[in-house]
């Protein structure tokens, strides 16, 4: 990996200075356009859960300005794992920083832009075990002051528990369920996200989880193995939000020690734009101790 990027602030400050992936997406051979689905590539063609793929033709490669831009037909884009190859890249901790454009979608149903992390049981669709999603940052929309529906910045963790039920003819299907989620755009740090370049982070170790856009920390969320989480915010730190407690008291009467999946949940990265509201991607980088 190259020592010439510099190391982003959180990074260096969770010493996190070792770069282990990286992609200037300056050209089309870091991804698996052709779907060989063998080692030696940075990202693939993929879907978690076994759903089909997109095609080459929903990645749109613009080299002389260094980005790559993805417009799906659905909520799908390429991943740094192959679950059919079984190769590629995935990480347990780390800082994980991309750079990102997005404006308004043309569809108003379009499934909005996405950079997250599955766990990597769940992506591969081998085992129905507790599992987990982090997204570094994904843009639905809402109403502004002056009645214009636009999108906001979001970052989140899902903690997934699977479990037997049986349908109205008896035979069984898998549940899922989340038993707490935290979507961080929602609460004091509420930003709405124009049409320019903005850089979105996530810093992940163990019993801890922060957001970052263009540098600056926007939320975190401290777990324990024990404890529920407990969610940080800038101007009141220590209160768990209203809206929360009635998750919560779920949580606590039904999965004691929530999260606490994370400090070990191996994840692949993925990212997602669809042909109603695209996603450019100028960088992806991750850093580790």
């Amino acid at each position: 990996m190259s020592n010439t990027i510099p190391i982003p602030a959180a990074a260096a400050a969770a010493g996190m200075e070792r770069l282990v992936f990286a992609d200037e997406f300056d050209s089309e051979a870091t991804v698996d356009s052709n779907n060989e689905r063998i080692p030696g590539f940075l990202w693939y063609i993929d879907r978690a859960y076994g759903r089909p793929p997109m095609t080459p033709e929903e990645l749109e490669w613009h080299t002389d300005e260094s980005f790559l831009r993805i417009k799906a037909s659905s909520a799908m884009g390429i991943t740094s794992y192959s679950s059919t190859g079984d190769c590629g890249f995935s990480l347990c901790g780390g800082y994980v920083e991309g750079r990102v454009r997005f404006g308004q979608p043309t569809d108003p149903k379009a499934n909005h832009p996405l950079l997250y992390m599955i766990g990597k049981t769940d992506f591969l669709g081998k085992s129905w075990a507790d599992n987990g999603l982090l997204c570094v940052m994904q843009a639905p929309r809402t109403m502004d002051k002056n009645g214009e529906r636009r999108p906001y910045y979001v970052g989140s963790l899902h903690h997934y528990q699977r479990s037997w039920e049986r349908d109205k003819q008896g035979k069984p299907i898998i549940r899922r369920a989340s038993n707490l989620v935290n979507s961080t755009g929602y609460r004091d740090w509420f930003t709405f996200v124009d049409e320019e370049w903005h850089t979105y982070g996530m810093l992940w170790e163990k019993g801890h989880i922060a957001w970052y856009m263009d540098g600056r920390e926007m939320h975190a969320v401290r777990f324990g193995e024990n404890e529920l989480p407990r969610h940080y915010y800038r101007n009141n730190p220590h209160p768990v939000p209203t809206l929360e407690e009635k998750n919560l008291q779920f949580a606590k009467n039904t999965w004691l020690g929530a999260y606490t999946v994370f400090d070990s949940l191996e994840s692949v990265l993925s990212l997602c734009g669809s042909k109603g509201w695209p996603m450019d991607v100028d960088w992806v980088r991750v850093w580790q101790k």
